[in-house]
């Protein structure tokens, strides 16, 4: 049995418009789209708009994650066999939009200028290299008018392109007056306008990633979800088409360090991520300083974050991308003793923003998050809590999103503490508001790196709490999705491995509560998958249903197979596996012998002990496996092991229950009820 986590999320778009704003079709004009879901057959990615415009791959291309769950990416490599390409049509009115994350040494190509897009209609899109820095900067060219500078890109990070051509007269054969406008992140970041004598709207082949197949121009980076329209988009088409990928989506599960274990090798230690998300590569948290120790939690173990250590993730270079909206969640006990630290440095993410906790002249903490990392002036939220004085188990929860309206980029941000948004206050400071210039010094995601306790091992303003839990979601949380994480879900226990000779096994769940929790789980929902099958069980089935604690699945051949059941609606991860091995029956099996009481009483909230005699006079070492389930009852029960084969039975709710102990030696089984009067608490 092994308790390990996963979640599969559901990913879904949400389409903002300004407020009354009646948006055209944004497929209508669509001429070519490629979602780079995979690299095709043959060297060729199909047209995904219908037109036909296969794109021809070259061998210097591989598949990478998006810059969202659900979406995939194409990788260039910075070598001549970098690029891709399609027979364009002739097009006068435009619009091309696609993501890209540049790597930094996008600019180092051979003279310094790698191409993205090359010769759509004679549209160009390349970059060139900042003076001393890893940055560029983005130039756009149509029919030899250049628009200079429009964006100076961050190091690995994913940003979201429409570039829209617009003449004054669209049926114009050569030459005429144009507006070319670029669009980063849904904003307008430059407008030109420009008259030309030259043809704007050849037919060409048009390449991707480089200025011509095999060429020197390489681009080095990841492009995601390239399309082209033979029409100029509006400004609010430009927003709504960032904000249907970018904003507004199901929160993702990327990273999740329950911290209840912790490995060192080579004096580094570690705690795993348990996310099981393929989304992000947040790898496992490094747990930094002597004083960091592990000590009891609410879940387990937790970390213990004195005066002169922290716990921080490195990502380094392997998230690309960072996220947009995201959310923190983690529990915390802290003494918050002012003459011990007044002010400390709770979460802090490496360029974005950082939560501060401040201890306030009337003993309450005040916390502030910052939208910008070590700048006077940056604007931030501040909110306070009695609750910080308390010295008990906390849920905090840090959810942050954005919004555009195609000028701004908007930050909203929200403070929980046990499922409750707190009343925050905004401070402007020198920005003035809460829109986010879109530069490199100024940076809104999520990226490289989260420091959980301080900002580094000697870092005078720790902060001293006891963390436990800690996870990170790509999206922002809903205050009911807050609480059901403060709630929680109840961990789940798939069984003891098990033998037997039928093809047919009952798989017994239950689910398990911590005994330190201070909140009461959501009853969930549960459900059973095959894992794993030895040669010829891959038809393993459940022909009453996977869904539920308990399970009939059928084992075709003998063999060992692994089943797992699973939480399906848990924001968290909350799955355990069981081995089932069909043996071959054998001869003169005696079955184990049960004797447990038939009834039994217990008053509501004490749980009950029971205590069974199994024996079985010819099982060998490790065989005899017992399990316990609830047969009917009208809540639900928690069965907790104890030593010497007794169980602790906590019921939640008052009844009749008939509680069941299965005890199997591989080839038979033997079962024994007992029937539990529970009745609740006296007034």
């Amino acid at each position: 049995m092994k308790m390990t986590g996963i979640r599969t999320v559901a990913v879904a778009f949400a389409l903002f418009a300004c407020a009354g704003t009646v948006l055209a079709d944004l497929s209508d004009g669509l001429v070519v789209k490629y979602s780079f879901d995979s690299l095709g057959k043959n060297g060729q990615l199909a047209d995904e708009s219908g037109n036909g415009h296969a794109l021809t791959l070259g061998s210097g291309l591989s598949l990478t994650n998006g810059p969202l769950p659900g979406m995939k990416a194409i990788r260039f490599d910075g070598t001549s066999a970098s690029w891709a390409w399609y027979a364009g049509p002739a097009l006068t009115n435009r619009t091309v939009s696609f993501w890209t994350c540049l790597d930094p040494a996008n600019s180092q190509a051979i003279d310094g200028v790698p191409y993205i897009v090359y010769n759509v209609s004679t549209l160009r899109v390349y970059n060139s290299k900042q003076a001393g820095d890893t940055a560029t900067t983005e130039k756009i060219e149509v029919a030899g008018v250049t628009m200079d500078g429009t964006f100076t890109f961050a190091r690995k990070r994913w940003h979201h392109h429409v570039i829209t051509v617009a003449f004054d007269d669209d049926n114009c054969l050569v030459g005429g007056t144009f507006t070319l406008t670029h669009y980063i992140d849904g904003i307008s970041s430059k407008t030109v306008s420009a008259t030309v004598t030259s043809r704007a709207n050849r037919d060409a082949n048009v390449i991707i990633g480089n200025k011509e197949e095999n060429g020197n121009r390489a681009m080095l980076g990841n492009m995601a979800d390239f399309r082209v329209w033979n029409r100029a988009f509006s400004a609010e088409e430009a927003t709504a088409l960032y904000a249907e990928t970018a904003l507004g989506r199901d929160p993702v599960l990327v990273a999740y360090w329950p911290l209840d274990e912790i490995s060192e090798t080579g004096g580094v230690r570690t705690s795993p991520n348990m996310a099981g998300c393929d989304f992000t590569t947040f790898p496992d948290l490094t747990i930094e300083g002597e004083s960091m120790v592990q000590t009891n939690g609410l879940f387990g173990n937790a970390v213990f974050a004195g005066r002169t250590a922290c716990g921080r993730m490195k990502a380094d270079n392997e998230l690309e991308g960072g996220l947009t909206d995201w959310s923190l969640s983690l529990w915390m006990k802290a003494p918050f003793e002012p003459e011990r630290n007044a002010t400390q440095r709770f979460i802090e993410t490496h360029n974005s923003a950082r939560m501060l906790t401040y201890m306030g002249a009337d003993n309450q903490q005040l916390l502030r998050w910052y939208l910008g990392y070590g700048r006077s002036g940056t604007p931030y939220w501040s909110a306070s809590s009695a609750l910080f004085c308390t010295n008990v188990w906390l849920n905090v929860t840090f959810v942050q999103s954005f919004e555009v309206d195609g000028t701004n980029r908007l930050a909203n941000f929200g403070i929980y503490v046990n499922g409750e948004k707190l009343a925050t206050s905004f401070n402007q400071g020198t920005s003035g508001n809460r829109d986010i210039p879109n530069a490199v010094d100024y940076v809104t995601w999520c990226d490289t790196a989260i420091r959980i306790g301080g900002r580094h091992e000697t870092s005078p303003d720790t902060n001293d709490s006891t963390i436990d839990e800690v996870a990170v979601f790509s999206g922002a949380l809903t205050d009911e999705q807050v609480k059901k994480l403060y709630r929680g879900s109840p961990a789940v226990n798939a069984g003891d491995d098990f033998s037997t000779t039928s093809d047919v096994a009952r798989l017994e769940g239950r689910i398990v509560r911590h005994t330190s929790s201070i909140t009461v789980p959501e009853p969930g929902q549960y459900a059973w998958r095959l894992v794993s099958a030895p040669e010829g069980g891959e038809g393993a089935s459940f022909p009453d249903g996977n869904a539920g604690l308990s399970a009939t699945v059928t084992l075709p051949v003998t063999g060992t197979y692994e089943f797992e059941l699973y939480s399906v609606d848990s924001l968290l991860p909350r799955k355990d596996t069981v081995s089932v091995t069909r043996i071959a029956p054998g001869e003169d099996n005696v079955s184990p012998a049960v004797a447990l009481a038939a009834s039994a009483a217990v008053v509501l909230p004490a749980p009950l002990v029971l205590s069974p005699t199994v024996s079985d006079s010819d099982a060998g070492p490790g065989t005899l496996v017992t399990r316990w389930s609830k047969v009917s009852g009208p809540g639900g029960v928690w069965f907790d092991t104890l030593a010497g084969g007794s169980a602790r039975l906590t019921f939640g709710a008052a009844g009749t229950y008939v509680v069941r102990l299965t005890a199997s030696d591989g080839a038979d089984e033997t079962t024994a009820d007992c029937t539990v009067t529970v009745s609740a608490a006296a007034q």
